[in-house]
């Protein structure tokens, strides 16, 4: 009998297969010892308040390939003060709006994860084979960027990381538009 992966996922939040967590304001922090803060095999819709999700011994916030994960609004801030990779994602994870800031990101092999607006700040970022980070909005990189995957970058890229120069991108002025000020 194979014992399933996640029975031993009891951290501080975990949504089910099927299951949906909506976070319309407030403030939730979730720590999980030597477990998941926060194991994702559900949906997942934030659209304001601030959420912060700690992993003390494991990594903070296991994302599964059945869960759709969506910022619109507000700040999650994801962090393993043991060194762990704050998100693994291995589904689908979007940024619209508000900000994500996470210690380090490992968007796994064949996973794509997208910023269409609003901040995502790393501390550091690792991409799979085949993996692949669009960034439409505004990515602040402030560590080391390793594995295979790429980066498609129509947005904006700061930080002191090592992301590569060639995914960098500086703002363009917007045609036909005039400063007033006053």
């Amino acid at each position: 009998q194979k014992k399933d992966r996640h029975n031993d996922a009891s951290g501080a939040i975990y949504v089910t297969k099927g299951g949906t967590l909506n976070i319309k304001g407030g403030s939730i922090t979730a720590t999980g010892y030597s477990r998941w803060a926060l194991a994702a095999l559900g949906t997942i819709n934030m659209s304001d308040g601030v959420f912060n999700i700690v992993g003390d011994g494991k990594i903070a916030v296991d994302h599964e390939p059945s869960s759709n994960f969506t910022l619109s609004g507000g700040t999650i801030n994801i962090t393993s003060p043991t060194g762990h990779t704050g998100l693994s994602t291995k589904g689908n994870l979007m940024i619209t709006g508000g900000k994500m800031d996470v210690n380090i990101l490992e968007i796994v092999k064949d996973t794509t994860m997208t910023v269409k607006g609003g901040i995502l700040e790393t501390g550091g970022i690792k991409i799979g084979d085949n993996g692949k980070l669009i960034n439409k909005g505004e990515l602040i990189a402030n560590g080391n960027f390793e594995g295979n995957g790429t980066i498609e970058n129509t947005g904006t890229i700061s930080g002191t990381g090592s992301v590569p120069d060639s995914a960098k991108q500086e703002p363009t002025k917007i045609a036909d538009f005039e400063e007033n000020i006053r």
